[in-house]
């Protein structure tokens, strides 16, 4: 599939808000992200602070997290902290360290025009993680175990971000898996792509569901009505996925 230039054009700022100082404060999708994800990861590690069960070996009397909601309340200003500073800081050291003596001002002011290094951010929230288990008398270690199960939901929505700010794109390829921002030209890929791709996983997960108690017992324990469903899915997404690539892009 040959590589073609993106034709998509995404706003990074959702709106902006008018001030009496005659400029506008832009709201931007990857500020956003980075809210949305502290925000959520907080609300989970807060979840399983209360679920004790999963932090004992099973029949354990009267077991205990190794934290509580509130003292994860805490760490959110920890952890906000580190993000920001130590991928900030990250960013200026690993990418752009000319801007320490060119640009000193810029190490703060710039960051309004995104630049971001997860490597940093790592840093900066392990040591944040670090000092607020000696203050909070806690094992780091369960902390990190928490943070790990947590950080995948920002590393999420932040590279969604980095999708709409049009940023760290990847090498020209001509392979098949390689992104087409145009797919859009060729009536009926989309479609097939959905339906061929959801009927597919569809199947695979229906083997680890319990057998439908209305399919016949010969059937039960190997097919589920899932999977009998999603067989037509497949077909019909395989052959419109073939129908589009073999068809000439269509011209508005």
């Amino acid at each position: 599939m040959p590589y073609c230039e993106p034709s998509f054009s995404f706003d990074p700022v959702i709106f902006a808000i008018p001030t009496p100082w005659d400029f506008e404060l832009p709201i931007r999708w990857y500020a956003m992200a980075y809210i949305a994800g502290l925000l959520l990861g907080w609300r989970y590690m807060v979840s399983l602070s209360r679920r004790p069960g999963l932090w004992n070996p099973a029949g354990t009397k009267n077991p205990k997290a190794p934290f509580n909601g509130e003292q994860v309340d805490d760490l959110l200003i920890w952890a906000t902290l580190g993000v920001i500073v130590g991928g900030r800081l990250g960013y200026v050291i690993f990418y752009m360290p000319d801007m320490i003596w060119e640009r000193p001002q810029d190490i703060i002011l710039g960051i309004t025009q995104g630049g971001m290094a997860f490597h940093g951010g790592l840093i900066g929230v392990s040591l944040a993680l670090w000092v607020f288990a000696r203050r909070q008398e806690l094992d780091l270690w369960r902390i990190a175990d928490a943070a790990a199960v947590v950080t995948p939901i920002g590393l999420f929505f932040g590279r969604i971000a980095n999708f709409i700010n049009g940023e760290l794109w990847g090498r020209p390829t001509d392979l098949p898996w390689g992104m087409r921002f145009r797919s859009l030209e060729r009536p009926g890929l989309n479609a097939g792509l959905f339906l061929l791709s959801y009927g597919l996983f569809r199947a695979i997960l229906e083997t680890v569901r319990e057998p439908d108690l209305h399919m016949p017992e010969a059937l039960r324990g190997y097919v589920t009505m899932g999977m009998l469903l999603s067989i037509p899915m497949i077909i019909a997404g395989a052959w419109l996925v073939r129908r589009a690539l073999n068809a000439q892009p269509a011209k508005v």
